[in-house]
């Protein structure tokens, strides 16, 4: 989502690597102080947890309701992305016939489950960023689009070209 923004708005991103939600609203004081000094200075927050969360504990409805208590915290207009697959490849993720899902707690249905819901537009977020359905090989499939070159390395994290894609869509659906 950076990438969209970087040359439309000003942002700040508000996480560290490999970050679920669930920590962040660990130290929800310091947290609420940011919102605080930030005093609606900002119009938008986007919500782009959920990969580590699903990833380390594989409890959708546990992310949706810390998902809607992050958002509580802001003003403004709430937007929430998508996730996007996880994956292992025999190939490089050059094909989607080599690409097997990560092992548990992560598992297909919870990644569908939750992009559906985030879909929905639960009560409180004003808009959907559809980041999955730019990276998948099809709605719901769970497999990152087969491209030359690749749309991921590591089967987790996409690359600049698939970046690119995605965020071209995604500016889009902001602006």
């Amino acid at each position: 989502l950076a990438r969209a923004l970087a040359s439309k708005a000003s942002y700040m991103k508000i996480c560290r690597q490999g970050q679920g939600v669930h920590e962040a609203l660990g130290g929800t004081t310091r947290l609420q102080a940011l919102i605080a000094a930030l005093n609606g200075s900002y119009t938008d927050v986007v919500f782009q947890y959920g990969v580590n969360d699903l990833r380390l504990r594989g409890n959708v409805s546990q992310l949706e309701s810390e998902m809607l208590s992050y958002l509580s915290l802001y003003n403004g207009r709430k937007s929430v992305c998508t996730l996007t697959p996880r994956t292992d490849s025999t190939d490089s993720w050059a094909t989607t016939g080599g690409q097997t899902q990560k092992a548990a707690p992560w598992a297909l249905s919870d990644l569908n489950t939750y992009n559906n819901y985030v879909r929905g537009l639960p009560a409180g977020v004003s808009r959907c960023i559809e980041a999955a359905d730019g990276a998948m090989s099809a709605r719901d499939s769970g497999l990152w689009a087969a491209a030359t070159p690749g749309k991921t390395l590591d089967g987790t994290h996409p690359t600049p070209v698939a970046a690119a894609a995605v965020s071209d869509s995604v500016a889009q659906n902001i602006f």
